[in-house]
């Protein structure tokens, strides 16, 4: 299993079914079966081609009796409580955000996702839904640094400067709540990297979009300021009232 599904695998909850949406060959399922951490699961895809490589590679592995193949779009192929763990990863950012609510996550007691980009968008749906982030992890695979998210329901905080005024949501929608607070070299190291593509597009389109230029800078900023705080161990957390800042 490649290291980024390991990483994944690691956070899925122990003897309860599960549900890999987007799952297209199923090796994600096969694997937690293969490891007996599930008893049992669901492979989803909403397009046929990449259920069709899901489904021939779940019975060459002879699991077909214990893991479902469901067509549909995102969570509507599960009922509420019918798995303790859902898992969407590979997708872009923006793409698994549409797939989050708090109708399509009802029942469910653990999200696991890997975005492909716009992990922010992701975070806010999170937020959004009344969840929490509880783990994020950067994971370097094939040269390729990825960012795997778990959140659960309730028990939602926000970051806070050392007065007590909380962070501002685009800040911490974009470094990530977990590493303002609870820094990882490799997290803030991450960070970094991400405020550095943001310099580099304003390189790039220069004064040929002022707007865009003027408001990056503005983010690049703010963004540079919470890591100094973050770095200087002033960031604190401030409960979130229903879940929201």
């Amino acid at each position: 299993m490649i290291r980024r599904l390991e990483t994944i695998a690691k956070h899925v909850i122990p003897g309860l079914p599960m549900a890999d949406i987007g799952t297209d060959h199923a090796y994600l399922p096969c694997a937690l079966l293969r490891a007996r951490i599930v008893p049992h699961a669901i492979a989803s895809d909403v397009r046929a081609g990449p259920l069709a490589h899901a489904r021939t590679h779940i019975e060459r592995a002879g699991m077909q009796q214990s893991i479902a193949v469901r067509l549909g779009d995102g969570l509507s192929v599960l009922s509420p409580g019918e798995v303790g763990t859902v898992t969407i990863c590979g997708m872009g950012g923006q793409t698994i955000a549409s797939m989050l609510s708090p109708h399509t996550l009802r029942g469910v007691s653990r999200l696991i996702v890997q975005p492909q980009g716009a992990a922010h968008r992701v975070r806010a749906a999170i937020y959004e839904s009344g969840w929490m982030l509880r783990s994020e992890q950067v994971v370097r695979d094939a040269g390729c640094d990825y960012v795997v998210l778990t959140a659960a329901p309730g028990g939602a905080w926000w970051p806070c400067d050392a007065h007590g005024t909380p962070l501002d949501k685009d800040v911490v929608y974009t470094i990530g709540p977990l590493c303002l607070w609870v820094p990882t070299p490799d997290a803030l190291a991450y960070a970094r990297t991400i405020v550095q593509k943001k310099i580099d597009t304003i390189a790039r389109i220069g004064d040929a979009d002022r707007k865009k230029s003027t408001a990056l800078r503005t983010h690049i900023v703010a963004l540079e300021h919470a890591l100094e705080q973050c770095a200087q161990g002033t960031i604190r957390t401030m409960p979130m009232q229903g879940g929201r800042s």
